[in-house]
């Protein structure tokens, strides 16, 4: 077996993110691991962002 890390594709990614959309919860970011493990949070939209959320770099990415 390989030691690599897990590749995630952005096909999953955004499956995922209209998957979660389906059942009506807003998503607020993504975080995936070196294992493959992606991790949705989700909030509500109308509540203030914290700070790690509205930062440069995050904005970047997205």
């Amino acid at each position: 077996m390989s030691n690599r890390p897990w590749r995630v594709k952005p096909s999953e990614i955004t499956r995922t993110i209209k998957s979660v959309q389906q059942t009506g919860l807003h998503v607020r970011n993504i975080e995936v691991g070196p294992d493959g493990l992606i991790r949705v949070n989700v909030g509500d939209p109308d509540a203030p962002a914290p700070a790690e959320e509205t930062s440069e770099e995050l904005r970047k990415l997205l």
